[in-house]
């Protein structure tokens, strides 16, 4: 450096401020790059987890729909015994106890309420109702001949349930309606073990 000449220091100088303007180019554009690289693999990431997320939902809400449906049918299985069979009231009686406790997912087994308010229930369920021709279930069965589930509700003994309903006619001159209810947190029970069964 000593022996070169002012015009050769100068060559260096520049030389050197291009080597490391080109330096620190490179640099700067591989910070650019990088960010660019994380940002969109962080866009990859949150569609995947919403993808992943959506996914688990729509299964949750099949296997949902799939076990209302099951015990819809098994409802409707009952429902469509004592339409064929026709039974007095003791025998009524007799059929409503063998559904007591029968099922975990309807423990109260079903119930039915005719036009004059009288409610017959398995013996041994806790089922209360005051004038069963007010409660939702009876309103809501006697649009319908097939049973139905409605809208969950809090019913007269203080429990989030829902219930599904229907006009039975089973022989008799009073018009009647059959029904039976699930609580809201047999439901979330069964959404907890399906969402455990994905993981």
């Amino acid at each position: 450096w000593e022996n070169e000449s002012a015009e050769e220091r100068e060559d260096d100088f520049y030389e050197g401020k291009a080597a490391w303007n080109n330096f620190t180019g490179c640099c700067s554009d591989g910070v650019i790059a990088g960010r660019i690289f994380l940002l969109y693999l962080k866009k990859i990431i949150t569609n995947y987890s919403k993808n992943l997320l959506n996914s688990s939902i729509q299964n949750q809400a099949n296997e949902i729909e799939s076990w209302l449906n099951e015990n819809l049918s098994a409802f409707q299985i009952v429902k469509q015994t004592i339409e064929g069979v026709n039974p007095d009231d003791n025998e009524m009686q007799g059929i409503l106890n063998q559904y007591y406790g029968y099922d975990a997912d309807y423990p109260e087994g079903l119930y039915i309420a005719d036009e004059n308010g009288k409610l017959m229930m398995a013996e041994g369920a806790a089922k209360s109702e005051t004038n069963p021709t007010e409660s939702v279930w009876y309103r809501d069965g006697l649009t319908r001949v097939n049973m139905r589930f409605i809208d969950s509700y809090v019913n007269s003994d203080g429990e989030a349930v829902i219930s599904a309903s229907g006009i039975i006619n089973d022989g008799s001159d009073k018009l009647r309606v059959i029904s039976a209810d699930m609580t809201i947190q047999r439901q979330q029970r069964f959404t907890l073990m399906s969402i455990g069964s994905e993981q």
